[in-house]
């Protein structure tokens, strides 16, 4: 399939995902709280990217940050 596989959730923790789609053109960010959520994140965006490209899209930036535990909880996408 084309979707996002982390095979193992449990370790990811909360998750934050920033994107923007300008001229079937992604950017984005996903936010972490720790060092090996970023670890899982990160092994996945090539696919994430080659998924995005199949169905027309281009792929600019797309990365993992840490942000902190912290960080995450008074962050909300609505905001």
């Amino acid at each position: 399939g084309s979707e996002m596989c982390i095979r193992d959730s449990s370790r990811l923790g909360p998750l934050r995902g920033d994107f923007a789609i300008w001229r079937k053109t992604v950017n984005g960010t996903f936010g972490v709280a720790d060092a090996g959520a970023a670890q899982l994140v990160g092994s996945e965006l090539p696919r994430l990217a080659r998924a995005l490209r199949r169905i027309g899209f281009s792929v600019g930036r797309i990365d993992c940050r840490v942000l902190g535990l912290a960080t995450l909880a008074g962050t909300s996408l609505a905001e």
